[in-house]
């Protein structure tokens, strides 16, 4: 929703876990900007997350893997990384 606030747009975003995020600007296009830059930063932090979550899954078997060919077994129950 965007909504016109005294000499500022301001854009509402209501995530109902995550709270509300408010950007401004003073036209449209500032507005556009500071939404733009908010979405570039939203991918990168989901790629970095999703880069790091592969990396811990792959270690995770890796170790599995050596313990079994040591002859350890593995543990009763894991939890997942999902």
């Amino acid at each position: 929703m965007i909504q016109r606030e005294s000499d500022l747009y301001v854009a509402i975003i209501d995530i109902a876990e995550g709270g509300i995020q408010k950007f401004r600007g003073a036209d449209l296009e500032s507005l556009c900007e500071q939404l733009i830059h908010a979405q570039e930063n939203a991918t990168r932090l989901i790629r970095r997350m999703d880069a790091e979550l592969k990396a811990l899954r792959a270690r995770r078997t890796l170790i599995i893997r050596r313990k079994i060919a040591a002859g350890i077994p593995p543990a009763h129950k894991q939890e997942p990384l999902t």
